[in-house]
């Protein structure tokens, strides 16, 4: 295995055990966003539609200063999209003499990125449609780890009568958390689509669609360390055959295209007469082949394209817009992850790579498609039916690349209001069925439930504190109602902040949102009778004497 496979080995293997971790709960000391912070298409696009230069542009400009020298490495060496693409290749590719070269849509890639930039100058992000590592990692994080994670769950449920036969008691009792994420059906097509695209030619998305390969490739047009063909070459071609970028004229092989070259080394390795080597020997003019940049008319109309696809996005029906008001339609249940950015400046950093989701201990991170309008697909929402946002987590902050969602102390954490529940009282059993049941206030970590008494009623019923909701999920996901829950938790009141003290913002805006220690749950009132902490009690209530040998029948939609 050459000096490439193993660096790409190395890479893709860190990569993993990156998103592997971000999945556990190691966050503390890894850099699990380290990969998202080298993709210089997502550092460009960002800082042009956030309207400031973020954290993520300082390694950029290593890899940028890097690929001056060295040529684009990073494509050919540690990019695991590049890598994964290699792969697939490996699988799928088709003998040189079948592959179809289409140098004309090498133009393409700086079309892409133009058009992204166009768009993100009137302040819409599309970055998340192109960029290498957001693809790569939503690829991985969503797709394939969920899926590992399942034959994992049911090789373990196979082999437990062996780890019973054997006494291994840490594996008979190993719980292996299953992941379940919406659109990767989508991303699953995708990257099929994308890797099918080796019956062309090896590395299509490298050579002709990629918006970060072509910022380095503007980087890489005269490299110091470059490919050097001596006198001895005879012409086999070999090197044009194994070269997986087409950087190499089939007609004249002394001749490289270095902006397309990702400094593999393979033509050097195949190479009979040891011709070739990479070194800083000044080469010839006339051997320095250069990409045709877009004319001034492709440029102006990829441009066009970009902005008015902005424009278009912008003038939406959910488009996000700065300052909530009257005639603009909002979701009505989409819920941001807690401390998430307001909605525009929240939608310009988000790269929707799924780190977050992937994160999330509880999987109530979900990736949304089109309620938010195109400007909000695949960006991360709160679902409680399918898990809870625990008050005392903040792993979504911790593994955001590019700050979409702040980072906060446990004590201000509390405090970041996602939303606010609400009750559905045609479905709720202590409502409409005249059943007990107090489920919702067992779990609620702030006290935000009340019960009390309604003259038509036998059973108390509760009702929802809104200045002590933080809309955390917890009742909207114990709920027994079945299908969807009769306490549901809306964007209702939600902080959104993009600078100061959630705290303070809360208490001025009359929120009470505690975690003191809660009272035993009770029912009010003198009789005894309603003091039970039941959940399901099926005990007579005050004044109803049912019948001993039927049983009460179940409310519709309530699992017994």
């Amino acid at each position: 295995m050459g000096f490439q496979r193993w660096t790409q080995t190395f890479c893709l293997t860190v990569f993993l055990g990156l998103l592997v971790f971000a999945s556990g709960d190691l966050l503390a000391s890894l850099a699990v966003d380290a990969f998202l912070q080298l993709d210089p298409s997502l550092a460009l696009i960002k800082s042009i539609s956030a309207r400031q230069l973020l954290a993520s542009v300082i390694p950029v400009l290593v890899i940028i200063i890097l690929t001056v020298f060295l040529g684009r490495f990073f494509c050919g060496h540690i990019c695991p999209m590049g890598t994964t693409l290699d792969l697939a290749d490996q699988v799928f590719g088709v003998p040189y003499k079948n592959q179809k070269a289409v140098p004309h849509l090498r133009k393409v890639k700086y079309l892409v990125l133009i058009a992204l930039a166009a768009a993100a100058a009137v302040g819409v992000d599309y970055v998340f449609l192109a960029s290498p590592l957001s693809l790569i990692t939503r690829f991985y994080g969503l797709v394939i780890l969920p899926m590992t994670r399942y034959l994992a769950g049911q090789g373990h449920q196979l082999l437990s009568p062996l780890w019973e036969q054997l006494d291994i008691n840490s594996l008979l009792f190993l719980q292996i958390r299953p992941q379940r994420f919406a659109t990767q059906f989508f991303v699953l097509l995708f990257f099929a689509g994308l890797f099918s695209l080796s019956r062309i030619t090896p590395r299509f998305w490298c050579r002709y669609l990629c918006p970060a390969g072509a910022i380095l490739a503007l980087f890489s047009r005269k490299p110091l360390v470059h490919r050097v063909v001596s006198d001895q070459c005879n012409d086999c071609g070999k090197c044009v055959r194994a070269c997986s970028m087409g950087a190499i004229d089939p007609d004249r092989p002394l001749q490289t295209c270095y902006e397309d070259c990702v400094v593999c080394l393979t033509c050097e390795k195949v190479c009979p007469e040891s011709a070739i080597s990479f070194s800083r020997e000044p080469v010839p003019a006339q051997k320095w082949t250069t990409a045709t940049l877009p004319g001034r008319r492709q440029f102006i109309v990829a441009g066009v394209a970009g902005t008015t696809s902005a424009i278009v996005g912008l003038t939406g029906l959910n488009a996000a817009l700065a300052k909530s008001g009257q005639g603009q339609v909002a979701p009505p249940m989409l819920i941001r992850p807690p401390a998430a950015l307001p909605e525009p400046e929240f939608l310009s950093r988000c790269v929707r790579c799924g780190e977050c989701m992937v994160a999330c201990p509880t999987n109530t991170l979900q990736p949304i498609w089109f309620e938010a309008g195109v400007m909000g697909l695949f960006s991360p929402a709160l679902t409680p039916r399918r898990g809870f946002c625990n008050p005392d987590c903040h792993r979504c902050a911790d593994v955001c690349p590019t700050e979409a969602i702040r980072k906060l102390t446990p004590k201000e954490r509390v405090w970041a209001k996602t939303g606010t529940a609400m009750i559905h009282r045609q479905k709720c059993l202590a409502w409409e069925f005249d059943q007990k049941c107090m489920v919702c206030d067992e779990v609620c970590p702030f006290g935000a439930i009340q019960f009390s008494r309604e003259p038509s009623l036998s059973v108390t019923v509760p009702r929802v504190l809104e200045d002590k909701c933080s809309g955390c999920g917890y009742c909207e996901y114990h709920c027994p109602v079945q299908n969807q829950a009769a306490i549901v938790v809306t964007p209702m009141n939600a902080l959104r902040l993009e600078h100061g003290s959630f705290q303070q913002a809360g208490e001025h805006a009359g929120l009470r949102i505690s975690r003191e220690e809660k009272g035993p749950p009770g029912y009010p009132g003198p009789d005894s009778t309603d003091s039970h902490a039941p959940g399901f009690d099926n005990g007579a209530a005050p004044g109803f004497a049912p019948d001993k040998e039927e049983k009460p029948p179940s409310a519709p939609g309530f699992s017994e």
